[in-house]
């Protein structure tokens, strides 16, 4: 992401890219080009305090303006209702990568300013580099300071700390149960004040409908003269530890070494002689998901950010391309030891809330994808003996489990097929669900999950072959899939079944009949699905939801959270799914294209 001067000619063009750094322990921070935020869940520090959750909005951003002789000039881009304050008129440059970088340019005077996070902590350094030959330049940065759930908002009447104060910086703390939100400056003084940043506009939120208006803590400022030339870190940090100081550069280095090993990892992984940009960016942008969880002392995986927590079912289909294709196998086996440890009646948590209460447990499919993540990581290389220890007997589980029924109406019927839900659940993947309006109702058997269901019948039969009772029920699963999803007239497969009624909506779920490892279906038929799906579903950035010719198709994804919802599923294309389009695509092609 470059911006030479001149390229954001306005507001809205610089505010349409955004960055996004973390810290491996569900903290972040986030904002946009021109620095301005967008998003109530932008923020220079975002700190997890209970790692991947309980994340805590500490320090929205640094507001930084230029003194030269008697002008100033503010180098900070906001927007207000009613006027956007435009630091951005002079960006000279911005680049995200391998760290965020602004480069800005007035009268004479450069300043970089560099953003890291520092692994593993709930740090952001911030580096300014100024280099000028004007007499009497001042920079003065100005700490925007809140202590609110990430995903709430709050107002100055609720905006009370105690402060610290010290020569170099600020210790604040919001009540004596809170955890400490300390900001310091290498070099140059702090001089405190107390005031209020009001009406921040979030203009992401007003599209979604929600609280777009936000105002901030200002505990006072940094100040910092110049000449000489002058490289100075502003540290923050919330939590244990909140006095130290560091130095950004060696921060940034470090950053930049850890990056660099990941890439060397996945350049092992896929045995290639050189990358491409791409290559390093998808390998660097994969680690960002790959998170420390507190409860298990293992990794796990963020469904996304900005403010997702880990969810079993996006963890296990996401698993093979975040850890295995880059040559993380131990950070593989890591996760699904985190997800193991909570497996209960045969279900992989759907998700683990915000505050690390007991996850939820309203899916179908979790399950069938952790077993399909235990036959990769065999097929990857992972540690086998361990997995046999720890993987297997849970993959027993969950088959037994489906086999003899489970919570939330999940039971294998007679003729070996899986039912699942009722009209009040929504267990599959396309669950959008507002004040008890289900968008996509799949209850009853689900083509997807009855091809997973055969895949993971499979997978058991392979990795426990003395088990041969199975093999008759597979063949029983198959027979009754053909039977009960083909879908004769429009030739493709039904999206689910109930007591007597298919509902033939064209989706991309059929997708998964042809494209597991242990595919339900083949020949002909399966060369009709992908068909099918080119035609009414495929787009280069991912398969629709739902057919454009479907009357209940839209065609845009935009406004409050209802309307939102009414299209998650209903013509949202999915990149997650092109994957699997790919994979089916080469099969029923015999790999030949």
């Amino acid at each position: 992401m470059h911006n030479t001067i001149g390229m954001f000619q306005s507001f809205e063009q610089g505010v349409s890219k955004e960055w996004l750094l973390t810290n491996g322990i569900g903290g972040f921070a986030s904002s946009t080009a021109v620095g301005a935020n967008t998003r109530r869940y932008h923020g220079l520090l975002v700190a997890s305090l209970n790692p991947p959750v309980n994340r805590i909005l500490a320090v929205s951003k640094l507001n930084e303006s230029v003194t030269i002789g008697n002008q100033t000039t503010p180098l900070h881009t906001d927007q207000f209702s009613d006027a956007v304050c435009e630091g951005f008129r002079h960006l000279h440059r911005f680049v995200a990568q391998p760290v965020p970088t602004y480069t800005y340019f007035v009268n004479g005077v450069w300043i970089v300013k560099k953003v890291c996070m520092v692994f593993g902590q709930n740090i952001t350094t911030v580096q300014y580099q100024i280099t000028t030959d004007r007499l009497g330049c001042q920079l003065d940065i100005t700490p925007l300071v809140n202590h609110r759930d990430f995903h709430s908002d709050i107002r100055r009447e609720h905006l009370h700390f105690e402060q610290q104060n010290k020569k170099d910086g600020v210790i604040l703390q919001a009540s004596h149960l809170s955890q400490p939100i300390y900001l310091n400056i290498s070099k140059g003084t702090f001089e405190p004040f107390v005031d209020y940043f009001y009406n921040m506009v979030y203009q992401i939120e007003a599209e979604r409908g929600l609280c777009s208006v936000e105002d901030h803590y200002m505990p006072g400022k940094f100040t910092l003269h110049v000449p000489p030339a002058q490289c100075v870190t502003v540290t923050v940090t919330m939590g244990v530890g909140a006095t130290t100081k560091l130095d950004a550069q060696e921060v940034i280095s470090q950053e930049i070494l850890r990056q660099e090993k990941l890439i060397t990892q996945a350049k092992v992984q896929n045995q290639l002689q050189a990358t491409t940009p791409l290559f390093e960016q998808l390998t660097v942008a994969a680690d960002q998901f790959i998170v420390f969880r507190q409860s298990t002392k293992a990794k796990t995986v963020l469904a996304g950010y900005p403010w997702f927590n880990d969810w079993g079912r996006d963890t296990m289909i996401a698993l093979t391309g975040l850890t295995m294709v880059t040559g993380r196998l131990d950070d593989a086996k890591d996760i699904l030891t985190t997800f193991s440890h909570y497996i209960e009646k045969g279900l992989v948590p759907n998700c683990f809330p915000d505050q690390g209460e007991t996850p939820c447990y309203n899916t179908v499919d979790a399950s069938l994808w952790y077993v399909d993540a235990v036959h990769r990581f065999i097929k990857y290389g992972g540690d086998e003996q361990y997995a046999i220890k720890h993987f297997y007997p849970c993959v027993e589980q969950i088959i037994h489990a489906y086999m003899n029924g489970t919570s939330h109406d999940i039971f294998m019927e007679e003729d070996g097929l899986i039912h699942a839900g009722n009209a009040h659940t929504q267990l599959t993947w396309m669950d959008a669900m507002v004040n008890n309006v289900v968008f996509t109702p799949r209850y009853g058997k689900a083509v997807e999950i009855n091809a997973l269901w055969f895949n993971a019948l499979n997978i058991y039969a392979k990795l426990f072959p003395e088990n041969k009772k199975v093999m008759p029920l597979i063949k029983k699963v198959q027979a009754s899939f053909i039977e009960i999803f083909w879908h004769e007239d429009h030739h493709c497969l039904y999206d689910t079944a109930f007591e007597g009624y298919k509902d033939g909506t064209i989706r991309p779920n059929q997708i998964f009949a042809v494209s597991l490892d242990f595919p339900v279906l083949t020949g002909d038929k399966a060369k009709q699905v992908v068909s099918l799906v080119y035609e009414q579903l495929y787009t280069p950035y991912g398969l629709r939801s739902l057919s454009p010719y479907d009357v209940h198709y839209h065609s845009n994804y935009y406004g409050d959270h209802f309307n939102r919802d009414a299209a998650y599923h209903q013509g949202t294309a999915w990149s997650w799914l092109s994957g699997h389009f790919i994979t089916a695509y080469l099969r029923v092609h015999g790999y030949d294209e």
